[in-house]
Order: C-alpha cells, then structure tokens, then sequence
C-alpha cells in the first residue's frame, strides 16, 4: 500500500510505503496522509486495461505506443488505451518499427508477415494490422502475454 503525503515543511506531494509510515510520523510532525492507494502488483490489473482493437477487414487494427531505445525487447503492459511495446533498436530507419513488429510477431506467437504497419511511421503512436485473425483471438493472445 502506498501513502501519499504532504507537509508544511515539504512542499509537494511524495509517496512512501507502508513500512516506512510509523517512522515518519515520529519524526516529522506535521506530516499528514492525504490519501491511501493500494500497489497495484500482478500484471493481470494491467492487461485487463482496454486496447482499442478495431476489427477490419480480415484482420485487427492493433494501436501501440513504441518505446524504443528500451533496455529490453518487451510489452510492457497498456497505455491510454494502446499496447506499449518497448525495443532495444534506435529509432533510425525504420530499424525500431521492425524491432516492434518483430517483438509483438514473437511475443504473441503470430507469423511477421501477419503485421504490417498502418501509421504512425515517425511517430510513438502507431497502428499496426494484424491479418487472418478475430478481436477476440488477438485479445486472448494479449491478455496471456501481458500475465
């Protein structure tokens, strides 16, 4: 469980773990819980989160928010109703949407040749097609991937 707390003598708001609570009140006196949040700890919470999967045609619009220069090849759960997917590659080229379509292509157990890339070329945000394959078959493949 998390705190968020405030002070006269702190100006902002931080957040410090349950452990950590009793201490700080002995020594600091003035501080004072401004709300309690629970930590969110399995990724089930995360991937339960929607993406916005589109169906087209004989495939699936997939949004994805790319992160590259990323330590790891990974998904990294969802955001603001996109995949996150992050890539060692640099952003040059191409180089990191390949790197993207070859992570989510391995992650998720579909063929490269099954993702092609819509838009979103330069940008973060980019919308991929997922051919030969239902909303709902994606949404399973995602949801074990992100567990």
């Amino acid at each position: 469980m998390y705190f968020l707390f405030t002070s006269t003598n702190f100006h902002g708001l931080f957040f410090i773990t349950d452990n950590l609570t009793h201490r700080l009140h002995r020594t600091i006196p003035s501080l004072k819980i401004v709300e309690k949040r629970e930590k969110r700890t399995d990724r089930q919470e995360k991937s339960k989160l929607e993406i916005a999967l589109e169906q087209s045609g004989n495939g699936v619009i997939l949004p994805v928010k790319g992160a590259p220069g990323s330590k790891k090849n990974e998904l990294r759960g969802t955001t603001d109703g996109m995949l996150k997917v992050c890539c060692t590659q640099i952003p040059e080229k191409g180089k990191a949407n390949r790197a993207i379509q070859e992570v989510m292509a391995k992650t998720l157990k579909l063929k490269r040749s099954q993702i092609t890339l819509v838009s979103g070329e330069t940008d973060s945000h980019k919308k991929f097609f997922v051919e030969n394959i239902t909303v709902a078959e994606l949404q399973a493949k995602l949801d074990s991937a992100l567990e």
